[in-house]
C-alpha cells in the first residue's frame, strides 16, 4: 500500500511539472495537480498561444482570439499587461496559498499553474495558456492574403522555427524565370544573441542553389544572412507548421517537413 502511494504521488508531481508541448502523454490542464506556485518563479515576460473554453464534463475547446494576454511580472510584485492597442497596465498581482490568482482589483483567475516555461490561468468560462518568451512579438494586424486568411503569429521562439520548411507554393504576379525565388529553409541550431544557423536553398534559373547563414528574426520580419547579403521576408503567418513569408508582391508558402 505504502509502495502504490508514493507511485501515485509521484506521478502526480511529474503530471503537474511535465512539459505540455514536448510531452503526447502529461499535458497542463485546469484538472492538472499543482503544486504552491512561488511568485518569484512567475518573473519575467508571459505570451498566450491558446485560449479555451471550459465545457460540460470538465472538457475545453480551443478557441480563436486576437487581444493576446502579454505579462510581465517584476520583482516588486507588479505585472505590466501589454494591450493591443499599445496600452499598458501596472497593478500588484497575488498567489494564493490555493493557487488562486490576482491581477489588481478586478482581474482574477480559480487556478494558476506553473511548469518550467509555461503557465496556465484557469478562469470560469475560460482559460489562457501563456509561453515564457524573452521578448513580445507583434499582435495580428488586420491583413488579408487570398487564399491565407487573416494574419496569425505564433510565438517565435527554437521550438517553432527549428526543422526543414519547405516551400509548396508561391504567388508573383510578376513571375519571370530571371528572378531567385526562395526554395527551402533548414533552420539548426539556435545562438544566445537569439539568432539561429541556416541552411537557406533558392531557385536561379532552374537551378537551385543554396548556402549556409544566419537567421535572425526582428520584429514581424525574417532576416537573412546568405550568400554574402541580407535578405528580409515579412511574416504573415507563422502557426501550425506553416510559415508564410512574402518579400514584395512575392508570397512564400512553407511547411515544415520535420515535424
Amino acid at each position: 500500500m505504502k509502495v502504490s502511494a508514493y507511485i501515485l504521488f509521484y506521478s502526480m508531481i511529474a503530471f503537474a511539472f511535465c512539459d505540455p508541448v514536448q510531452s503526447t502523454i502529461c499535458k497542463i490542464s485546469p484538472t492538472a495537480p499543482s503544486p504552491q506556485v512561488p511568485e518569484n518563479q512567475l518573473f519575467g515576460n508571459w505570451q498566450e498561444f491558446k485560449r479555451t473554453e471550459n465545457k460540460r464534463g470538465g472538457k475545453e475547446m480551443a478557441i480563436e482570439f486576437s487581444d493576446t494576454v502579454k505579462l510581465e511580472f517584476r520583482s516588486d510584485s507588479t505585472v505590466y499587461r501589454y494591450y493591443p492597442s499599445g496600452k499598458t497596465s501596472d497593478v500588484p498581482f497575488h498567489v494564493t496559498k490555493q493557487n488562486k490568482f490576482s491581477m489588481g482589483d478586478d482581474i482574477g483567475y480559480n487556478k494558476i499553474i506553473l511548469t518550467k516555461d509555461y503557465l496556465l490561468l484557469a478562469g470560469d468560462d475560460y482559460n489562457s495558456y501563456l509561453r515564457r518568451v524573452d521578448k513580445f512579438y507583434l499582435a495580428p494586424i488586420e491583413k488579408i492574403i487570398p487564399g491565407v486568411g487573416e494574419r496569425k503569429i505564433n510565438i517565435l521562439d527554437a521550438l517553432f522555427l527549428q526543422g526543414s520548411w519547405s516551400l509548396y507554393k508561391k504567388e508573383d504576379p510578376n513571375f519571370s524565370r530571371q528572378k531567385v525565388y526562395l526554395h527551402s529553409l533548414e533552420i539548426g541550431k539556435s545562438h544566445a544573441d537569439g539568432s539561429y544557423d541556416v541552411l537557406a536553398a533558392y531557385n536561379d534559373a532552374g537551378k537551385t542553389i543554396s548556402d549556409k547563414g544566419i537567421l535572425r528574426i526582428e520584429d514581424d520580419k525574417f532576416i537573412l544572412q546568405v550568400m554574402n547579403q541580407t535578405k528580409e521576408y515579412a511574416i504573415f503567418k507563422a502557426v501550425d507548421n506553416e510559415l508564410v513569408l512574402t518579400d514584395g508582391d512575392i508570397t512564400y508558402f512553407l511547411k515544415n517537413l520535420s515535424k
